[in-house]
């Protein structure tokens, strides 16, 4: 396998691992049983606060990776993991947040759909970077 190639397939099953927590989150939040003890004693504002460091960490990864497809596969695989690693972090936030706002189903909905829109692009962006790496000279 070419190099950079084993760190972007790891980096989609993490991100595919965080899609996966978003979407039972999603249905959890549907039917009223998302769980108030995911808020794990934070408040929305500082899980919201928390979910900014992380996006702007992704963020600046991404301009990493933008760098990394101008260099090699090994360097596109490092950046992809590098992201990959925060959309766990990113959708744990996401349930403690909506778990904090007990009885606004709506403002749950939102926060994890749209945590949840995020991870599926750093998803997509990943699949890009994978094909990127397994295939240098296109």
């Amino acid at each position: 396998m070419m190099p950079g190639v084993v760190e972007c397939d790891e980096a989609i099953d993490i991100i595919q691992r965080a899609v996966g927590e978003l979407t039972a989150a999603s249905l959890a939040v549907a039917i009223g049983n998302l769980d108030a003890k995911l808020a794990g004693g934070k408040t929305q504002a500082k899980c919201q606060e928390e979910m900014v460091v992380i996006a702007r960490s992704a963020g600046n990864g991404v301009a990493q990776l933008v760098r990394a497809s101008r260099q090699s596969p090994e360097a596109i695989g490092k950046c992809s993991k590098a992201i990959a690693v925060l959309m766990p972090q990113l959708a744990n936030l996401a349930k403690a947040a909506a778990a904090a706002t007990t009885n606004d189903q709506d403002s749950q909905t939102s926060t994890i759909e749209g945590t949840k829109q995020l991870v599926d692009a750093i998803l997509r962006l990943a699949q890009a970077a994978q094909a990127a790496s397994s295939n240098p000279s296109k």
